[in-house]
């Protein structure tokens, strides 16, 4: 029932966000700039956005040290199955993906790796808005950029002290077992403790820090994408600007929407880089261009063939990651891992 509801509010926001942005696009002048576009930017910018994929194994091999020491050449392509599960089904069930892949691999605790990437996404979010509070040291957010920045701030850092605080508890499995009555209670205190397992890099500054770097590369190099695809419409906008759109557009996809953040991506980057002097059709069809055909389209290609590769199929994947949440599929784990 929940799963429903949530698919069902996602199409509904994300159907929100595009309505707003043809809404606000000279759709005329969009034509045109399809027309006129030099797509050969495009095979570079797809290439540097793998680039940047790289960084983000690194970070995720970092966070699993604790668990398990796991070379990033054998993540790559999990990170790019997951992220292609994330861009054609809902409820970001790529997530579950990609622990269930590596779970399977590595013999690793599908549920403690759900806590690495409850980290990895608690980082990113800090790493987007870190560099929204670099670039207004130099240039004032203009417009709607810094009211939607402070409620993400909250957010993100509401995050970090959450998961602080859990990771640091050494008796939060026995205090969640005693919530369950009987047999459950075991299973539970099994399954929060795994989870903890995944949160361990939380206590080591050391590790922290090289987190929060890989995820800095990781973006910086996915604002490198975003800079290189407005070559093609001819937008004479500095790397910073192209900074602030990456993030305000990665930020606006962690609200409930369709697979692949559609609508509120291309709102938010054709907002932000309007804001700068670009023109609305233009900047229209750059969103479009660079989300579909640079962004999601070559993620969903190649993650289809490492999937290939790996002997399986989404259809396999999902079905045995069916629940819908870090806790079902914990609960999951622990029967599989008893069998």
């Amino acid at each position: 029932m929940l799963r429903g509801r949530r698919f069902w509010i996602g199409l509904v926001v994300s159907l929100g966000f595009l309505g707003l942005f043809f809404y606000r696009t000279d759709t005329s002048r969009m034509q045109q700039a399809f027309l006129e576009a030099n797509y050969a930017f495009a095979l570079p910018a797809i290439l540097v956005y793998f680039v940047g994929v790289v960084f983000r194994a690194l970070r995720w091999r970092l966070l699993l040290l604790p668990i398990k020491a796991i070379s990033a050449r054998s993540l790559y392509p999990i990170v790019v199955i997951g992220y292609m599960a994330n861009d054609i089904i809902p409820l970001r069930i790529g997530e579950l993906v990609r622990a269930y892949i590596l779970g399977e691999k590595e013999k690793v605790s599908k549920t403690a790796i759900i806590g690495t990437i409850a980290v990895e996404r608690m980082f990113d979010g800090l790493a987007l808005l870190f560099f929204m509070a670099v670039v207004s040291l130099f240039v004032p957010l203009p417009g709607f950029l810094g009211d939607f920045a402070r409620p993400m701030a909250i957010i993100f850092i509401g995050a970090l002290i959450a998961l602080f605080v859990v990771a640091s508890s050494e008796t939060l499995a026995d205090r969640v077992c005693a919530l369950v009555p009987g047999k459950g209670g075991e299973k539970v205190r099994t399954l929060a403790t795994s989870f903890l397992c995944g949160l361990r890099v939380m206590r080591s500054p050391k590790y922290l820090i090289g987190a929060f770097l890989f995820s800095c590369l990781s973006w910086l190099v996915e604002a490198a994408t975003f800079w290189i695809v407005g070559f093609s419409f001819n937008l004479e906008l500095p790397y910073h600007v192209m900074l602030l759109a990456t993030a305000a557009a990665n930020l606006a996809i962690t609200l409930p929407s369709s697979p692949g953040g559609i609508g509120p991506f291309e709102l938010l980057t054709r907002e932000t880089i309007v804001l700068f002097g670009a023109d609305t059709g233009v900047a229209g069809a750059y969103a479009l261009v660079l989300h579909f055909a640079v962004l999601l389209i070559p993620v969903i290609i190649l993650g289809f063939v490492f999937l290939w590769l790996e002997n399986l199929t989404l259809a396999q994947v999902v079905q045995r990651r069916e629940p819908a949440s870090p806790v079902a599929a914990g609960v999951s784990t622990v029967k599989e891992e008893k069998r």
